[in-house]
């Protein structure tokens, strides 16, 4: 900050008194001013004024409302509201009938027989009880008159692991899409299938299926490197005890993820494609400098966070 910027009457010093003041002096107290008001602004900063996550708040930290104002109306339905209601599911997807008809009329005792052509239907919908379907291959080792030995051998997909396709799907997706650790999808496979998996077989299944979707991976980054509007952005990420990061490319119709050990403009460049002619919205991180200024908008909901940061300065922006 220079002697310019700098007003004395801030620190409660006279103008005389500034007048006798050394210019070495002044420069320092500039300086020393300057980063006063950034430390102030940076104490003042939360997730409405920053890239700050909300959990980093402090409690006393009310956020933002967004979005419409109370409309004064009690919660819940309101009056004209057409109401939803499950509808049964039609005879051929029923498992299970259960008849009950009465046995006497109520009022004078009489036997009754006969059927109601519109019975009240009542559906109670269960999931069944689960086991496990289990296949054992017996591989035989057979004599043969010369006095050798052979042995059968198992097809390569059966021999590659003692787990079934359908686990190794289902462990992908308590993982992928359901965010649960090694830990949990151990419990849930014993819990919900009684299927004793032990942790490092679950890694070996995910890493299974990591391997398989390896060319749709490719094809989705392919289209991602076409599309029109791309948004990308990156967030901290441990990778085998280490920070890494977890990058994310929008396209117009797929999304690519992509850990990295690095956050650095070659990584962006490298998800982004050589598509001169498509726009990328970011945060303005200094790995996105190398976009071409007149393809690369940024993202406004950063920009509105910037704006609300300059309304907490005291003075001049």
């Amino acid at each position: 900050m220079s002697d310019q910027d700098f007003s004395p009457q801030d620190l409660g010093i006279s103008e005389e008194d500034w007048q006798q003041t050394p210019p070495a002096v002044r420069n320092v107290l500039g300086t020393l001013q300057a980063e006063l008001v950034k430390i102030k602004e940076h104490l003042k900063l939360n997730s409405d004024t920053s890239s700050k996550p909300p959990s980093s708040d402090k409690p006393r930290h009310k956020r933002e409302k967004k979005g419409k104002l109370p409309s004064g109306k009690k919660r819940g339905a309101q009056p004209g509201h057409k109401g939803r209601r499950r509808e049964p599911l039609p005879p051929e997807q029923v498992d299970e009938f259960r008849v009950y008809k009465p046995e006497a009329c109520r009022h004078c005792g009489e036997r009754l027989k006969g059927d109601d052509p519109q019975p009240r239907r009542w559906q109670v919908t269960d999931i069944p009880p689960i086991r496990p379907v289990v296949t054992e291959h017996q591989v035989h080792t057979l004599s043969c008159g010369c006095g050798k030995s052979t042995t059968a051998t198992l097809p390569p997909d059966i021999a590659c692991s003692q787990f079934g396709p359908r686990i190794s799907a289902f462990i992908a997706m308590l993982i992928g899409q359901q965010r649960l650790s090694k830990r949990q999808v151990k419990r849930v496979m014993k819990t919900l299938f009684g299927v004793d998996i032990s942790v490092g077989t679950v890694v070996a299944r995910q890493q299974e299926i990591s391997q398989s979707l390896a060319p749709t991976y490719e094809a989705v980054t392919e289209h991602v490197h076409q599309s029109h509007q791309r948004n990308i952005d990156e967030t901290p990420w441990d990778e085998d005890w280490q920070r890494s990061w977890l990058w994310s490319v929008v396209g117009d119709e797929a999304t690519v993820f992509h850990i990295a050990p690095r956050r650095d403009q070659a990584t962006a460049q490298a998800l982004l494609g050589n598509n001169l002619e498509a726009i990328s919205t970011s945060d303005r991180f200094t790995a996105y400098n190398g976009l071409d200024p007149e393809r690369h908008q940024t993202c406004w909901a950063h920009l509105i966070r910037a704006f609300r940061r300059i309304q907490l300065r005291d003075g001049p922006s």
